[in-house]
């Protein structure tokens, strides 16, 4: 790629022409990239989708380096980040925890219920502090 860009005399350079518009360039990737980009229907285009938000992108480097950009800390460490506020958490069960207690509506939200009595609660440590309370065992 490097000499094909910038050591061979201009009628020996390798160039990627367009059939449906006037684009060229030296190089396959850029190519790709732009008839990804300006040609194809997004139904047909292999979309690389962030786990963490709605960002995608057509190609894999693309999302690896925004994953690294918008989703780790300094020290490299991992967050997800709650779409409705500024709340995040490393571990994503901390945050569907904290969805499902301030984002969801009533008939939404997933409730831990007692197979005993109607007892019901958001939290699971909640309801397991009730299955103890309510057999007077230690726990």
């Amino acid at each position: 790629m490097h000499v094909n860009a910038h050591h061979l005399d201009e009628k020996d350079v390798k160039w990627y022409e367009c059939e449906n518009c006037a684009y060229k360039t030296k190089f396959n990737s850029n190519f790709k990239q732009h008839v990804r980009v300006h040609h194809l229907d997004d139904k047909d285009i292999k979309w690389y989708e962030c786990q963490k938000c709605s960002f995608k992108a057509t190609q894999k480097a693309a999302l690896r380096q925004h994953v690294n950009d918008e989703h780790l800390d300094e020290r490299g460490a991992l967050w997800f980040e709650c779409k409705e506020c500024s709340y995040k958490s490393k571990c994503v069960s901390n945050l569907k925890q904290h969805v499902n207690v301030h984002h969801l509506d009533g008939d939404e939200v997933k409730w831990y219920e007692c197979k005993k009595c109607p007892f019901k609660a958001k939290y699971k440590v909640a309801l397991n502090r009730h299955k103890c309370a309510s057999s007077k065992r230690k726990c």
